[in-house]
C-alpha cells in the first residue's frame, strides 16, 4: 500500500477554494465527509479573527446548500456544509481511495493524504490534475507490516542483528559475530537473514505497478530533466526492486566491443544513471575472487550516486560479506551493503548503494 501527502492547488469552483483565498489566514479543517446525491456534506472546523465574516461568505457561496452552525466559541467554528461539486471527494471516490482525515486548508493549499494501491493513488493525481488541481508530492511511502510475515525465528535473527549493528552504515557487527552472539552456525545465521530480507522486499514491492505509471525515464533525472513528482517515487522504488532484468544487466561474461581487451566485462566502459545489475557469475570468476573484487568494485565505480549496483557473485564464494565488505567499506565507506537473495545457483545478490 501506498501512502502520499498532497499539497494541492485547489482550482476555482469549491466553496473553501474561493473563502480560503478570501480569508488566508484563516484555517479550515474538514474532519468528515459523507457523499450524497450530486452534493457532498462535510464537517468542517474553521479558525479566524472574523469568524462570523468568513462564516458569511461561506453561505453566500454559490455552492452551499445548507450550512449549519454546530458550535462557536472564540473564533473557532464547527459547521456542518452542504455542497455541490465537492472536488477532493468526487475524485478519491472515482480513483477509489480513501482520504484520511483531517484535511487542512489554508490560503487555497489543501494538504491531503490518502493511501492506497499504488495504481489507485496514481490514479487520484491524475483526476485532480483534469480538473485543473495542480499539486506537489510531499512524499510517497510504502506502508507494510512485514513482521506478520516474519516467523519468531527469523524475528529474533534480525532484531539482533540490528541491535549488534549489522545494518549499520557502517557496520559495526559481522555476519560472523552476529551468529556466535545468538550460538548458531554462521550459515545458519546467514539463510536466515537473507529469506527475512526476500520477505520485506518482496513484500515491500507486492503492489507497484508492473508497469511506468506515466512515460518516465528515470535517466531524466541525471540530465536534468524535472520528472513527474507523483510518479517518480513509485517508478523508482519498483526500479529497486528487480534484482536483474534484460534491460539493466551487465554481463560480465560477455566480450567487450570489437577491438578491446575481450578479458574486460563491458560494465567497465558504462556510467549507469540508474540501479543495475552486474553479473560476476561467470565461469571465468569461478577460481578467481581476485578479479571477481576487482569487477566488483569497478562496478561500483560506474554507478552513479543516489542509485544502487546489484552483484550478482559466483556461488564458489560464499557470502559476499566475507570478501567483498572490506574493499568496499575501504573504498566507498558511505556506500551501504546488503545481501538482497541468494540466487538457485547458491550465488549471491549483493547490493551496494551509493549516497546522493
Amino acid at each position: 500500500m501506498a501512502q502520499a501527502r498532497l499539497h494541492v492547488n485547489l482550482p476555482e469552483g469549491p466553496w473553501v477554494s474561493a473563502v480560503s483565498r478570501e480569508f488566508p489566514d484563516a484555517q479550515f479543517q474538514v474532519v468528515t465527509t459523507t457523499p450524497g446525491d450530486g452534493a457532498g456534506f462535510a464537517l468542517v472546523q474553521v479558525t479566524a479573527d472574523d469568524i462570523d465574516s468568513v462564516l458569511d461568505a461561506i453561505e453566500a457561496h454559490e455552492t452551499i446548500a445548507e450550512l449549519s452552525v454546530m458550535a462557536l466559541e472564540d473564533g473557532v467554528a464547527t459547521v456542518q456544509v452542504e455542497a455541490h461539486a465537492p472536488l477532493l471527494m468526487n475524485a478519491a471516490q472515482q480513483a477509489g481511495v480513501p482520504i484520511e482525515m483531517p484535511v487542512k486548508i489554508e490560503n487555497g493549499i489543501a494538504r491531503v493524504d490518502v493511501t492506497g494501491a499504488h495504481d489507485r493513488v496514481a490514479d487520484f493525481g491524475e483526476l485532480l490534475r483534469t480538473v485543473g488541481a495542480e499539486f506537489d508530492v510531499e512524499y510517497v511511502q510504502q506502508r507494510m507490516n512485514p513482521g506478520e510475515s516474519l516467523t519468531e525465528r527469523q524475528r529474533e535473527v534480525l532484531f539482533e542483528a540490528v541491535e549488534r549493528g549489522y545494518y549499520d552504515v557502517p557496520r559495526t557487527c559481522t555476519l560472523t559475530e552476529v551468529a556466535e552472539h545468538l550460538d548458531i552456525a554462521k550459515s545458519t545465521c546467514s539463510e536466515v537473514l537473507q529469506r527475512v530480507q526476500r520477505t520485506i522486499v518482496r513484500e515491500y514491492v507486492d503492489d507497484l505497478p508492473r508497469h511506468p505509471i506515466e512515460p518516465h525515464s528515470i535517466d531524466d533525472e541525471a540530465c536534468g530533466v524535472t520528472p513527474n513528482l507523483f510518479a517518480l517515487p513509485l517508478r523508482v522504488v519498483r526500479a529497486q526492486g528487480n534484482y536483474m532484468s534484460n534491460s539493466d544487466v551487465a554481463d560480465g561474461g560477455e566480450a567487450a566491443e570489437s577491438g578491446k581487451d575481450e578479458n574486460r566485462p563491458q560494465f567497465l566502459d558504462t556510467d549507469h544513471a540508474a540501479s543495475w545489475s552486474a553479473n560476476l557469475e561467470g565461469d571465468r570468476y569461478a577460481d578467481d575472487r581476485e578479479t571477481l573484487v576487482e569487477h566488483a568494485l569497478a562496478a561500483i565505480e560506474q554507478t552513479c550516486a543516489g542509485y544502487h549496483v546489484n552483484l550478482v557473485t559466483h556461488p564458489n564464494h560464499d557470502s559476499p560479506d566475507d570478501y567483498l565488505e572490506a574493499p568496499i567499506r575501504e573504498n566507498y565507506p558511505d556506500a551501504e551493503t546488503t545481501v538482497v537473495d541468494q540466487c538457485g545457483c547458491g550465488g549471491y545478490v549483493y547490493r551496494v548503494t551509493l549516497q546522493s
